[in-house]
């Protein structure tokens, strides 16, 4: 099955040695030290009160508004990973060297060139995710949902996304996990829920797919359910790279990058990237 039929047909595929380890290995030294710094990374929701409370997690991370304090987050990683689930970092094009060399990578395009069948696409959201092995509740992306929370799906493929795994393992079964049917054809009607929650038949069905460093997961979010598990014994560090088919002036925490980087790239990759903020 070639690389486009088992995309359309399952709603994801394994992209082997999409990326250079050492360029990974780069990125992910830089990613750690970013998160040592507090002011790096959006504010981090308080998942701990959320948890006191009883509430309903089973939303977008956004629409939580009860976010970490200035004191928890002074105390470091170590202490904020028994109150949140995850923490993302700001403006990671600019504040990240190397991450560049991933999201221009030419093996990247030609393959979004494929799958939306034109040479014309955009880059869309880019996000730099720290994800905790803790034993506070699950939320938001831990329970499966696709990212437009419709249960119909779209008349074409307008969004996909790349997940890369910072892991630095050899084969191992990722916490990222899809049901390989197209939501319109499942009789779910509901968004954010568990495996267990579900149809046996279908979540036999469900796939987490066996990566190793350089590969990538390729999936698309809006006509798949999808879900994020926690990890199990380290933190996780996740990129993820959206494409988008038609050009969308209003993206959620607008991408930006420096104007002398900009001026250096090509006519081409200056229109993949027409969304982003140059600053």
């Amino acid at each position: 099955m070639s690389l486009t039929s088992q995309f359309n047909t399952r709603g994801f595929c394994v992209i082997n040695n999409l990326f250079n380890k050492k360029i990974l290995f780069k990125v992910k030294k830089e990613i750690l030290k970013k998160v040592k710094t507090k002011n790096n990374f959006f504010p981090a929701k308080d998942i701990k009160y959320y948890e006191k409370i009883d509430y309903n997690l089973r939303a977008p991370n956004g629409s939580l508004k009860k976010n970490l304090k200035k004191k928890d987050l002074k105390k470091g990683l170590s202490h904020i990973k028994g109150l949140t689930n995850s923490v993302s970092l700001r403006n990671p094009l600019i504040n990240i060297k190397y991450l560049d060399n991933l999201i221009y990578e030419k093996k990247l395009f030609n393959i979004v060139n494929k799958i939306f069948r034109s040479k014309t696409f955009f880059l869309g959201y880019i996000k730099v995710g720290l994800f905790f092995n803790n034993k506070l509740p699950k939320n938001c992306i831990n329970y499966f949902h696709t990212d437009d929370l419709k249960n119909k799906n779209s008349n074409d493929i307008s969004t996909i996304k790349f997940s890369v795994a910072l892991n630095g393992e050899y084969k191992t079964k990722s916490e990222f996990g899809i049901i390989p049917v197209n939501k319109n054809k499942l009789s779910i009607k509901k968004q954010y829920f568990l495996k267990n929650e579900i149809n046996k038949t279908i979540s036999k069905k469900i796939i987490h797919p066996i990566i190793s460093s350089g590969d990538a997961i390729l999936f698309d979010p809006i006509n798949f359910y999808h879900v994020a598990n926690k990890p199990k014994q380290k933190p996780r560090i996740i990129i993820y790279i959206e494409f988008l088919k038609r050009s969308k002036k209003k993206i959620y925490n607008k991408i930006k990058i420096k104007k002398n980087f900009y001026n250096k790239l090509t006519e081409e990759n200056k229109k993949i990237s027409k969304n982003f903020l140059t600053i």
